[in-house]
């Protein structure tokens, strides 16, 4: 498994989703780009951590029998 660090592409699209939901405003490229960064960044490391931890298909929750 290979984790690449986001395309510029990705973290483009991700920073104007930020600045969309913030209200589009002016002068915040920079700072947007560094958040998107980040979490593209983190959200690439929670998956790694997650394809790691061993699958369990018998931990499910079970209903009470009466």
């Amino acid at each position: 498994m290979t984790n690449l660090p986001p395309s510029r592409e990705e973290i483009a699209l991700c920073a104007y989703f930020i600045w969309l939901n913030e209200g589009c405003p002016g002068g915040m490229q920079e700072l947007h780009w560094r958040q998107a960064e980040s979490q593209l960044i983190a959200d690439t490391m929670h998956d790694a951590v997650l394809a790691l931890q061993p699958h369990n298909p018998d931990h499910t929750t079970a209903s009470k029998s009466d």
